[in-house]
């Protein structure tokens, strides 16, 4: 496991093993299209294995992963509203760029805060989650 700061005693999430359960219970629930929501950038040193554990849960259930399924959380320092304001403004972006066009039913998220940003999104888009978008 990466160590995010080395030599400094830390806790840290097993990232791999929280995104393939949250993957199988979409993939059970009967979801095929699924979106990502993930941080990027310095400040997220597991943004790469969050990736690789997204797209091996969607090829582990027969599905190849596009591209244009996963977009990135960017924050706008030093008046950032945190996860929950950058999860609120890249979808909001993405419902403005193709959302409905790609046939998602579901969406991961980088965590709970950027969870609440996306939901009020959607509900502002006139989405019901879960109804009609699952997050997690």
């Amino acid at each position: 496991m990466l160590m995010p700061h080395p030599g400094i005693p830390s806790v840290v999430a097993d990232e791999e093993a929280g995104i393939g359960m949250a993957m199988r219970h979409l993939l059970e629930l009967g979801h095929r299209r699924i979106g990502f929501l993930v941080g990027a950038g310095s400040w997220d040193w597991h943004h790469e294995s969050r990736l690789a554990a997204y797209r091996d849960g969607l090829r582990a259930a027969g599905i190849e992963p596009l591209p244009r399924w996963v977009r990135h959380l960017l924050f706008e320092f030093p008046a950032d509203t945190g996860f929950q304001g950058s999860g609120y403004r890249r979808m909001g972006e993405w419902l403005r760029e193709g959302w409905r066009d790609l046939g998602l039913t579901a969406l991961l998220t980088q965590n709970d805060q950027a969870a609440m940003g996306v939901i009020a999104a959607l509900h502002e888009a006139g989405f019901r989650v879960p109804e009609d978008v699952s997050v997690v």
